[in-house]
């Protein structure tokens, strides 16, 4: 009689009780879809640059690359982390990228900036040593 009883209460939560606007609020909890209107800015950021090869990740800023944008990030749009990555300690920062919804966008030009011989070597050290950047786009890994 214990069983049933327990059964009865499973049966009354259910999966779709809060009435979801849609099959992907079901399939991905915690993260709902958003939808852009065209020409609207979707925001990027990066995590860590890190290496298969080597166990030393690097800050996305510590390399020699665009400042960080100082423009502040709307609040539909900030980072929600998951229980993995608050354990892990990652920290995502706004990306210098510029990405629209809906739209096409030729080449432009990021940022222009100086390099100079000891930061060109210590990039190509990086890149035999396959470091990769992690970057996410609408809360998806690109």
């Amino acid at each position: 009689e214990l069983r049933s009883y327990e059964l009865r209460k499973k049966k009354k939560k259910g999966i779709l009780k809060r009435r979801e606007a849609s099959l992907a609020q079901v399939l991905f909890p915690g993260a709902s879809p958003e939808e852009y209107v065209a020409g609207e800015r979707i925001p990027a950021f990066v995590e860590l640059v890190e290496s298969k090869k080597t166990q030393l990740p690097f800050e996305y800023y510590d390399l020699p690359t665009c400042p960080e944008p100082h423009e502040k990030i709307q609040k539909r749009f900030k980072w929600r982390k998951n229980l993995g990555s608050r354990l892990m300690g990652h920290q995502h920062k706004m990306a210098p990228f510029i990405f629209s919804a809906k739209g096409d966008v030729s080449c432009t030009t990021l940022c222009m900036m100086e390099v100079g011989p000891k930061n060109i070597r210590w990039m190509r050290k990086l890149v035999d040593r396959q470091y990769r950047i992690n970057l996410t786009l609408d809360q998806l890994p690109v």
